[in-house]
């Protein structure tokens, strides 16, 4: 058998580098990987509660027998800078979409709104079927289901004839 002698300089770099792979063997550096990859996650959109925050929420229903349009329709939706919503009432008629900087903090949220020269609060909170109110009134138009949005709901059940207003 033939034998190669390493200088001392070769056997000197080998040793260290033995002992730094023996420092961090690969289980190691799968460890770290994974922690560094945990880091680069994006939040859920729901702020790491337990129902998600973004969606459409709505008791916004068609009377057909008085013709009227009734309730409140909410659309929140995640942009860069957090979560913001568009906000609908209808009281007889579908009013314009008015724009919402939600407070979402935990599963309460809250936010201030004009209609029609009018401007309320809402403050309620995320539940598994949608968002309850704690104000202005736990029993009213604000308790909102999340389902799909009315527009579409109403579209396909009546294959998009629109009652005139």
């Amino acid at each position: 058998s033939i034998s190669i002698k390493k200088s001392p300089a070769a056997e000197a770099t080998e040793a260290n580098g033995l002992a730094r792979h023996r420092a961090m063997p690969h289980g190691g550096i799968l460890i770290n990987f994974v922690l560094l990859a945990v880091l680069f996650i994006p939040a859920p959109a729901d702020g790491g509660g337990g129902f998600p925050h973004t969606g459409t929420f709505s008791s916004l229903i068609y009377h057909e027998e008085g013709g009227d349009w009734l309730g409140i329709e909410l659309l929140l939706v995640e942009t860069g800078q957090g979560v913001e919503g568009a906000l609908q009432f209808a009281d007889g008629e579908p009013r314009p979409p008015v724009l919402v900087h939600p407070r979402i903090e935990g599963e309460r949220i809250s936010f201030e709104y004009a209609d029609q020269g009018q401007r309320g609060r809402f403050r309620g909170r995320f539940t598994e079927s949608g968002i309850r109110p704690l104000e202005p009134d736990p029993q009213s138009w604000w308790n909102l289901r999340r389902r799909p949005s009315f527009w579409d709901r109403y579209r396909n059940e009546t294959g998009g004839d629109w009652p005139s207003w």
